[in-house]
């Protein structure tokens, strides 16, 4: 298949209320914004209406799944965290256990890979669906074109999963990989260019996923040197991590709730959640 890859073309994955189109859209990007929740699809298209009507912006609305149903809808668990709605029962599970409960919906199912076709390919896609982000990675399989950078959420509870994502990854041609470390980006600064070369200035909200391509702090490593920097990272899961005993009872989640205030304070995150760039060359 031929199609074409955009640069001025942005993928938000998992769009939320915004927290990462309005930057991208301050960097000059078109943006696809791609959300389940029926409220966040209104909230954003009253916050972008703009963007939406000069076509800087375009929504899709539905649930990305793996193998969308005849019925071409899903139960899709919207919780009341809201960055953590999901179609899958177990994620909702463990939102529950970590004290966010779930109300259940229907929604309709999205063509994900009918939307790379249509809209083209992007210059950075970032992911992040809750429990479905190599759903999306794995159907940039069926192109030829792919992201000069991509973004994941990366596991947090199987490090034989996170060897998955690495392989993926590398079958779609990604060489080099950035592991960033999401709970410290809240309240973080920016300064830049946009695609048109005025200056950019931002605080990233919580939320939100931050910098990308070139512009994220983080190095660029090696599959093998990213993979030790997640073997470290998850010996902290182990032991601080959603899974871990710390957060299976009352005490000890308010115990870590106590902490995560103090690490905020002191701009530090234990263990927090990690996001993997990925980039082609």
């Amino acid at each position: 298949m031929a199609e074409l890859k955009h640069p001025d073309l942005v993928y938000d994955v998992g769009m939320s209320r915004g927290e990462d189109t309005e930057f991208y859209l301050k960097k000059g990007y078109r943006v696809v914004g791609f959300e389940a929740d029926p409220l966040l699809v209104d909230h954003c298209r009253k916050r972008f209406a703009a963007a939406l009507a000069d076509g800087q912006l375009d929504i899709v609305a539905g649930v990305i799944c793996p193998d969308p149903p005849a019925s071409g809808t899903v139960a899709f668990y919207r919780s009341t965290n809201d960055q953590w709605g999901t179609a899958r029962l177990e994620w909702a599970e463990r939102n529950q256990q970590l004290g966010s409960s779930s109300s259940v919906i229907q929604l309709e199912t999205v063509d994900f890979a009918g939307c790379l076709a249509k809209f083209g390919i992007p210059h950075y896609m970032k992911i992040d669906i809750e429990g479905a982000d190599l759903v999306c990675a794995k159907m940039l399989l069926q192109f030829t074109e792919r992201p000069d950078y991509l973004s994941i959420e990366s596991t947090k509870t199987d490090f034989s999963a996170l060897l998955g994502e690495f392989d993926l990854l590398s079958k779609l041609g990604y060489s080099r990989f950035a592991v960033v470390q999401q709970q410290t980006i809240d309240g973080r600064s920016y300064k830049g260019q946009s695609l048109t070369g005025n200056t950019v200035q931002h605080v990233f909200p919580r939320g939100a996923s931050g910098p990308f391509g070139n512009e994220i702090a983080e190095p660029y490593l090696s599959p093998a040197e990213a993979i030790r920097d997640y073997e470290r990272i998850f010996r902290m899961y182990r032991l601080f991590g959603d899974d871990s005993p710390l957060r299976r009872n009352i005490i000890g989640r308010q115990l870590y709730k106590t902490s995560s205030r103090l690490q905020k304070h002191l701009r530090v995150a234990i263990p927090g959640w990690y996001d993997t760039h990925a980039a082609l060359h």
